[in-house]
């Protein structure tokens, strides 16, 4: 029989002697200590401060991912705040307490010390009390009181309690906070004043001892799984009296979820409903606490870690705080360069896209359409044919001059490729020549990503600026050239060998179905010399100089059109230097990579004319720049007989839609930041060694002027 058990037995008997002892045994029952949880204290509102949320950035530890960022909102709110979904999330209502742990102290009179009255019983659900399984009864001497000292959660793993020894009638919990969310309880403690009140309950407020931490989804999410969450250098074991002292034990808590995601996840909801909820020991976070989340991409097939630091924060007792982890995506998609608008007649323009945190074996698309249904087409910058880069708008390859094919040399609308890195990429951009501008939409995104990670950049083509049947170009491209055609230079190529007289024959062949593919007979002579009795070798003459006299050629001055297709005519292939490449390019007959001709050497004989210095054709010539409005071929020559194939761009006629006007048509030209006179016309004068401006007066042909372009519906 316990201490105060006998007490009370001997003050019932004591005033049985004038009392009904039926009566007095009623009324002991009646006085038997009964509990009544009256509450759960909140977090005191003198400490509670306004918080505006705060965002982590989450990076990728060591080298497992190329990202560049994760936010992790954090948010704090009081633990009553919070709905109870599982055994770790905080408690917030009375029918939420189980069964607690209490202990008393008896005082005899107000100044007197405590006495034990009982220790670590455990208080029973009833109905709506509880009650310890032996019942205990007020004491009744003049002036004795009892206070109470409750916990809930004393059974949990890592929590011991002891009386202490300095401080008689105070407990002290020792706290190791387990390893589990699943064992991790929400310890509450109640505390009352000196009480004795038979006819009441007694009234437990509790509060929360821990401080929980939890984790929700943010506003973005990415397919794959959430493989763990953990928090380190968080300290693990504490000390509570009237408040948490003696922190020590640096360890990591995580979380195993194995949390399969979506793109779809509603922010604010539990990564796991179930022990989603870590309860912590209150705690002003150090420089090594971290949080680190695993994400398994299923978009990029990485494995990220993602990191954050938490040295500063604060984890406050009787509050929750709640990351909101949204993970974007591990890649970053970007196009580099700005939209610049681009004129109506044919274009070639560049940009670049940059793709980070892709793996190597990943895949990425990029895309290309026009909102007028007409055909754009993009290319790798690394892939397109040395022409390109020269300014040439190749459309598609083109077999010997004739036979259109439908291979393109201008890349296609899709562009599929790999990795992370810089790629550089050329856009062939086909005439516009409507009323309307137009826009085209460059779309790049990760094979199997959601349709929101798809980056776009516009690119705004205009429309020519019609005068009736004229349309001019809008744009000035702002580069100067000459007229041309006032050259002196010759050239001489040989063949890179001997020839019997069947090679010979084969080689002549060769060089006569070059000169015919590129129109160069006005400029190219070539014939054979003796070396031996039974052996020849060719020479090749290029005499650019043929081209400086054009007579009656390109004197309309008010037909634009045919000024420059006659100047293209009479100039062929030697414009843009394309007869001269193909020569290059040919290889030895019998061989698949000597080349077949060389330069003039000094010591060449007599017989091979001689070459001349000077001026050669050059790319800023203004019939060059023009021609370069229009799309060109990619032709692809091949000999049958010696089996010899050269590659060189080729413009047919019919395909000379844009030209540069005749001089008396600038006075149809629309409005613009420069004079006439700022201009090339296409009418040449009559000396050899002028042409007109736009304004009619004529300068020397290798002035530097600008152009203009036009085309007729």
């Amino acid at each position: 029989m316990k201490l105060y058990q006998v007490l009370s037995f001997i003050f019932i008997v004591g005033i049985s002697s004038c009392t009904d002892e039926t009566s007095l045994i009623d009324i002991g029952n009646n006085a038997g200590i009964k509990f009544g949880v009256a509450g759960i204290t909140p977090r005191s509102r003198a400490i509670e401060e306004t918080r505006t949320p705060d965002i982590l950035t989450l990076r990728c530890g060591g080298d497992t991912c190329n990202i560049s960022q994760v936010d992790a909102i954090i948010t704090v709110t009081d633990m009553d705040s919070c709905r109870k979904t599982s055994r770790s999330i905080p408690i917030t209502n009375a029918d939420a307490i189980g069964d607690f742990s209490i202990y008393s102290f008896y005082y005899s009179s107000e100044t007197a010390d405590p006495i034990p009255f009982f220790r670590n019983e455990k208080a029973l659900r009833q109905s709506d009390y509880w009650s310890t399984p032996t019942l205990y009864y007020w004491p009744t001497s003049p002036g004795s009181t009892l206070n109470f000292w409750a916990m809930a959660g004393a059974d949990s793993p890592g929590v011991e309690i002891t009386e202490s020894a300095s401080d008689i009638g105070s407990m002290i919990i020792n706290y190791d906070v387990p390893a589990s969310s699943y064992n991790q309880k929400d310890l509450m403690l109640a505390t009352t004043d000196r009480l004795n009140t038979p006819d009441k309950r007694v009234p437990l407020h509790f509060k929360h001892l821990c401080a929980a931490v939890r984790f929700v989804f943010g506003t973005e999410m990415q397919a794959g799984k959430i493989k763990s969450i953990t928090l380190s250098g968080i300290m693990s074991h504490g000390q509570y009296t009237t408040q948490w002292s003696n922190l020590t034990g640096k360890t990591s808590f995580t979380i195993n979820a194995d949390k399969a995601t979506t793109d779809t996840e509603t922010a604010g909801t539990a990564i796991l409903p179930d022990y989603n909820t870590l309860m912590m020991i209150p705690q002003q976070l150090e420089e090594d606490a971290m949080l680190t989340v695993v994400f398994q991409d299923d978009v990029t097939g990485t494995e990220r870690h993602l990191t954050a630091s938490l040295n500063g924060q604060t984890w406050k007792q009787g509050t929750v705080t709640t990351y909101h982890i949204g993970i974007t995506s591990a890649f970053e998609l970007e196009f580099t360069e700005p939209s610049e608008t681009q004129d109506a007649h044919y274009v070639i323009c560049n940009n670049n896209i940059r793709i980070s945190g892709v793996p190597a074996g990943k895949s990425w698309t990029l895309s290309i359409e026009a909102s007028d249904n007409a055909d754009p087409s993009v290319q790798l910058s690394a892939d397109v044919n040395e022409f390109v880069k020269q300014g040439f708008w190749t459309d598609k390859e083109i077999r010997n001059g004739t036979t259109i094919t439908n291979v393109s040399a201008r890349g296609t609308s899709i562009v599929k490729g790999y990795g992370s890195g810089d790629f550089p990429i050329t856009i062939f951009l086909p005439e516009n020549i409507t009323e309307q501008d137009r826009t085209i939409t460059l779309k790049l995104s990760v094979d199997n990503a959601p349709p929101r990670y798809t980056v776009t950049h516009e690119i705004r083509q205009l429309h020519p600026l019609w005068n009736g049947n004229e349309g001019w170009e809008q744009l000035d491209d702002n580069i100067n050239g000459a007229y041309g055609f006032y050259y002196t230079a010759k050239i001489v190529y040989i063949y890179n060998n001997s020839s019997g007289l069947i090679t010979a024959y084969r080689v002549r062949n060769m060089i006569s179905n070059l000169v015919s593919q590129y129109n160069a007979s006005s400029y190219v002579d070539y014939d054979s010399y003796n070396i031996s009795l039974v052996s020849q070798r060719f020479y090749v003459a290029i005499d650019y100089s043929k081209l400086s006299n054009l007579g009656a050629t390109a004197s309309s001055p008010d037909d634009g059109h045919t000024n420059t297709v006659q100047l293209f005519n009479f100039g062929g292939s030697a414009i843009s230097n394309t007869f001269e490449h193909a020569l290059q390019q040919m290889k030895r007959i019998g061989t698949s990579n000597t080349p077949a001709f060389r330069r003039r050497a000094n010591d060449d004989p007599s017989d091979v004319p001689q070459e001349v210095g000077g001026s050669l054709i050059d790319e800023s010539q203004a019939l060059t720049m023009v021609l370069k409005k229009n799309r060109y071929y990619l032709n692809r020559y091949s000999d049958s007989e010696t089996g010899t194939e050269t590659t060189a761009p080729k413009i047919l006629e019919n395909d000379i839609l844009w030209y540069l006007p005749a001089y008396e048509q600038f006075g149809r030209m629309p409005a613009g930041n420069f004079t006439t006179g700022d201009f090339w016309s296409s009418t040449a004068y009559n000396d050899a060694t002028r042409a007109y401006l736009g304004n009619g007066t004529t300068v020397p042909r290798m002035t530097q002027k600008k152009i203009r372009v036009v085309r007729n519906r």
